[in-house]
């Protein structure tokens, strides 16, 4: 077990208790069951998110999603699975607050354990991020479409809407606190 100053032992002890009462479909492998209670110690954000959520817990274990880079294409294909079936805004924001959770989850997780180099985390969160970006943009423009029509220019060409990321987010150098 960690060695750790006796209330905070007593604070990682509560919140793997919390963690361990819920039931999991499948049991997590030896190799993220050993580093939970270090992760539980070193992120309150982990703690709370694995006990609310077990199952992304296994989810991601299956996916081996805490031990592999993702690419941008990766969180593209991850959010469009996630936002295929959505038909309101208040669905869309569910999904993309349970996406932006889940991923944090899976890029905190791996930049505590080591696994994932500093170049590799702000890249990982940049990528999220703008997965985000793009994917709502495009949902949001189709259901606008939709209601309003296709906006077009002065000569009757289709317009497009465009969001513009500059400075931490235009640099690819998010971090866990942008």
């Amino acid at each position: 077990m960690l060695s750790l100053p006796d209330e905070l032992m007593r604070e990682v002890t509560s919140r793997l208790g919390d963690f361990s009462a819920q039931p999991l479909s499948r049991p997590l492998s030896e190799a993220v069951q050993v580093t939970v209670p270090s992760q539980f110690a070193m992120s309150d954000f982990i703690a709370n998110l694995c006990t609310r959520h077990s199952e992304w817990m296994v989810q991601l274990d299956i996916e081996d999603a805490f031990t592999r880079e993702f690419s941008e294409q990766d969180y593209c294909d991850r959010l469009a699975q996630g936002m295929a079936e959505l038909t309101d805004p208040a669905s869309l924001a569910a999904c993309l607050r349970d996406f932006r959770n889940r991923e944090m989850l899976r890029i905190l997780w791996r930049d505590l354990a080591g696994t994932a180099s500093l170049e590799c985390t702000i890249r990982e969160l940049s990528w999220m991020a703008e997965a985000c970006i793009d994917l709502t943009l495009q949902k949001l423009y189709t259901w606008q479409c939709a209601i309003f029509g296709t906006p077009s220019n002065a000569a009757g060409e289709p317009q497009q809407m465009v969001v513009l990321g500059m400075g931490k987010l235009g640099a690819w150098e998010l971090n866990f606190s942008s």
